[in-house]
């Protein structure tokens, strides 16, 4: 609703701003109390929460362009969801957090799995409750791992699914959000049973795991239907729609860059082509293009050769989800680490090409197999 009435600007990596983040927080239901002169997205651990709920549903993106990016509600979806009963609400915002909550849509270093692993953070975090709940005030070292095992982010949201009592302690000085007392909800430990005995150790989850990004919506749906016999429909997500013409990208290495266009119909693998090409690099080693898609997760698009991650071949540079002035990534030699960033400067769809060239260079390239003593 904040969205839908406020522009909200958002940092290049796509957080909210400072400035908003008070105000936003002073709508909730429960809002919390810190004690710090400057918090950022992530001190308030509901607010960051919701943000990761409304990427990872679809129901947000960010749009505009580098210099003034902003997070904007995707209208489709949100027509949709406007449709959706209470509690179609919240199987669908569940399924987005334990399923597609990826910790890159908050900043953060995305896991070695393929899946988030919040299911499981919060079932080693209910195995170390009592039944009389956990004393958390006076106890650093309970609160030092809080931070990490769920994470205070994943607590907030066990709190506000209703998975967990969590009360609040008096701010302190300097300080961020002080949990006084943690206790488990019946509802809390019913759904996680169930999740246990009919989803985790099922084959059904263990194709959830293998599959890892582009889960279709409702993956949870046939599992908890029959206690939430109101849960029919779920968020499905736009196609997302071509972009034509030519684009032109920064490369970037260092110091040194090269400007190349290329159609819209060309492939990821002949940009990278173009780039090795443009600093005159042997192309006798594997490489990687990662850049986040729309929901803010990181998507990998890879070596034909490399077995894990979306061919590069396959991925058209007119459907890549970036906006202009956002970034990617190209990794090239995994020994070596030659890492480009590649910006979206422009795209141009009055000029005509029939394959990628460079328009500009700036700078010597490095050696790309420089003398042992130098």
């Amino acid at each position: 609703e904040f969205l839908l009435l406020n522009e909200v600007r958002v940092t290049g990596a796509g957080q909210l701003r400072g400035g908003v983040l008070a105000e936003i927080n002073e709508h909730l239901s429960h809002p919390i109390k810190l004690a710090l002169k400057r918090p950022r997205q992530k001190s308030y651990p509901h607010l960051n929460g919701l943000y990761l709920l409304v990427r990872a549903s679809g129901l947000t993106f960010v749009g505009g362009t580098g210099k003034k990016p902003a997070l904007v509600v995707d209208e489709e979806v949100h027509r949709l969801w406007r449709g959706f009963s209470p509690t179609e609400h919240y199987g669908n915002l569940l399924e987005a957090w334990l399923l597609r909550g990826r910790p890159e849509i908050l900043g953060e270093r995305g896991g070695s799995m393929r899946m988030p692993d919040h299911l499981h953070l919060w079932i080693e975090l209910a195995k170390g409750i009592p039944d009389r709940g956990l004393q958390v005030a006076g106890d650093q070292n309970l609160e030092q791992s809080l931070r990490y095992t769920p994470g205070w982010t994943n607590l907030a949201l066990l709190e506000l699914f209703g998975l967990l009592q969590v009360t609040q302690g008096t701010p302190q000085p300097g300080q961020g959000w002080r949990v006084e007392h943690i206790r488990r909800t019946p509802f809390g430990d019913a759904l996680l049973g169930l999740l246990i005995n009919d989803f985790v150790g099922t084959d059904a989850g263990f194709q959830v795991m293998v599959a890892g990004e582009g889960l279709p919506p409702g993956v949870l749906q046939p599992v908890l239907q029959s206690y939430f016999p109101e849960w029919r429909q779920n968020l499905v997500l736009p196609e997302p729609e071509f972009r034509g013409g030519v684009h032109v990208f920064k490369v970037a290495l260092g110091s040194v860059w090269r400007r190349i266009a290329i159609p819209a119909d060309q492939t990821l693998d002949r940009l990278a082509a173009a780039i090795l090409n443009a600093v005159k690099f042997d192309h006798d080693h594997l490489w990687e293009f990662s850049y986040q898609n729309r929901l803010g997760a990181v998507d990998q698009a890879v070596h034909p050769m490399i077995d894990d991650g979306i061919p590069a071949n396959e991925v058209r540079i007119g459907d890549l989800p970036l906006r202009r002035g956002q970034s990617m990534a190209f990794l090239f030699d995994f020994g070596d680490n030659w890492r480009f960033t590649v910006t979206l400067e422009q795209v141009d769809l009055d000029r005509d090409l029939e394959r990628a060239v460079v328009l500009e260079e700036h700078g010597k390239a490095p050696e790309q197999y420089p003398e042992w003593h130098e």
